[in-house]
C-alpha cells in the first residue's frame, strides 16, 4: 500500500504566506497525487486539478470539496473513522481560510500515513 510523505502543517501555513502562495499551489499538486495514488483512482488528474485553481478561483471550492470526500474515503480505507468534513472545508474555503484548510487535511493525511 502507497504511503506518502509526511509534511507539517505549521510548515504549510508559514511557507504559503512567505511564497504568496506559490508552495500551497506545490502543496495541492502533491497532495493530489498523494490521494490519486493510495485511492488507486484513475479519473482525477492533479495537474488540471492545480490549473484550475490556479486560474479559476471558484474551483478551488470544489477542490476542497471533492478531496474533502476523498478524505473520508481514504480514512474508511485503512481503519480510522470516516469523518467527511468536506462540507466544513467548503465553507471554510468561501470565506478565504485556504491555508487552514490546507493545514487541517494534511494533518488528517498524515493520521493516514501513520496508519499505513
Amino acid at each position: 500500500m502507497y504511503k506518502g510523505m509526511r509534511r507539517s502543517p505549521a510548515s504549510l501555513i508559514v511557507l504559503s504566506v512567505i511564497t504568496c502562495s506559490i508552495y500551497y499551489f506545490y502543496w495541492l499538486y502533491k497532495f493530489s497525487m498523494d490521494l490519486k495514488i493510495f485511492m488507486n483512482d484513475e479519473s482525477s488528474d492533479p495537474g488540471i486539478d492545480l490549473l484550475l485553481c490556479i486560474f479559476c478561483f471558484p474551483y478551488q471550492l470544489y477542490w476542497f470539496y471533492k478531496y474533502g470526500k476523498i478524505m473520508a474515503e481514504a480514512n474508511a480505507r485503512v481503519g480510522l473513522p470516516r469523518e467527511d468534513n468536506s462540507v466544513l472545508y467548503l465553507i471554510m474555503g468561501f470565506f478565504g481560510l485556504h491555508f487552514v484548510n490546507a493545514a487541517i487535511m494534511q494533518s488528517n493525511l498524515n493520521r493516514i500515513w501513520d496508519v499505513v
